[in-house]
Order: structure tokens, then C-alpha cells, then sequence
């Protein structure tokens, strides 16, 4: 069963890297015109191009890695296990980096969208995010 949804996914992965490089091709202009506009304020359309793109490249970026070290599992190639290691590193740029500047750039959009929309606590966010750390060292040294 393992086998099998590992196959599903490593095709979901050529599918979804098409359909992504296709936003990130269609994007790339309008995203490029953000460094040269003339406003200097922007509004909620120049903060969502950023968030779409770079949610895009991000996600373009994890599944290429993800992909390759799956592929690499797959067919029982004997680093695979050791390619797994490294592939946290990848996480901390690709997905997690990238992807919090996508998603803050995509909640700036809606809050200028939207006068409506609440605010995010970005203190409450970091601060969980620093507990979590601290809670999963002290909890690995006590196992």
C-alpha cells in the first residue's frame, strides 16, 4: 500500500510542477513590475501578485526536493535514506520561509482588500512558533 500512494504521489508531484510552472510563467511579468512601479505604497493587487508568486516558487521549489527524495526511496537506491536527512534544510528555505512570505504577503492583500478582515497577531504567531521549538527540545532531551 505504501508502494502504491508513494507512486501516486511522485505522479500528483509531475502534475502539480506543470500546473505551478505555468503560474509561476504567467506571473513572472506582473511580478517583475513590482520592482520597477511607480507607487510607492502598494495596495492589495501588487501584495497578492507577491503572494502568488512566491507561494508558487515555493511550492515549485519543495516539490522538485521532495520529489526527487521520494523518487529516490521509490527505487530503493541506497542513499535515499541518507538524502531524507538533508531534506529538512530544503523545508526551512522553500517551504516554510517562502512560504510565511507568501502568506503574509497574500494577508496584507486581504486586509487592504478588506477593511473588515481582522488583523493576524504576529507576536501570537512567532511566540507559538519559539514555544513550539522550545517545547520539542525539552520534550527530545527528556525521551
Amino acid at each position: 500500500m505504501h508502494n502504491a500512494i508513494t507512486l501516486l504521489s511522485l505522479g500528483l508531484t509531475v502534475v502539480y510542477l506543470q500546473y505551478a510552472w505555468q503560474v509561476i510563467i504567467e506571473w513572472l511579468p506582473a511580478t517583475k513590475k513590482l520592482k520597477t512601479s511607480a507607487t510607492p505604497k502598494w495596495g492589495s493587487t501588487e501584495w497578492l501578485i507577491l503572494g502568488i508568486f512566491t507561494g508558487f516558487v515555493a511550492g515549485f521549489a519543495d516539490n522538485v526536493i521532495w520529489g526527487l527524495l521520494w523518487s529516490f526511496d521509490y527505487l530503493g537506491l541506497s542513499f535515499a535514506e541518507e538524502a531524507f536527512s538533508s531534506g529538512v534544510s530544503f523545508n526551512v528555505f522553500f517551504r516554510q520561509t517562502l512560504g510565511i512570505i507568501s502568506a503574509f504577503a497574500h494577508i496584507k492583500a486581504a486586509l487592504l482588500w478588506d477593511s473588515g478582515v481582522k488583523p493576524i497577531s504576529h507576536f501570537r504567531v512567532w511566540s507559538l512558533g519559539v514555544l513550539s521549538m522550545i517545547t520539542l527540545s525539552i520534550v527530545s532531551h527528556s525521551l
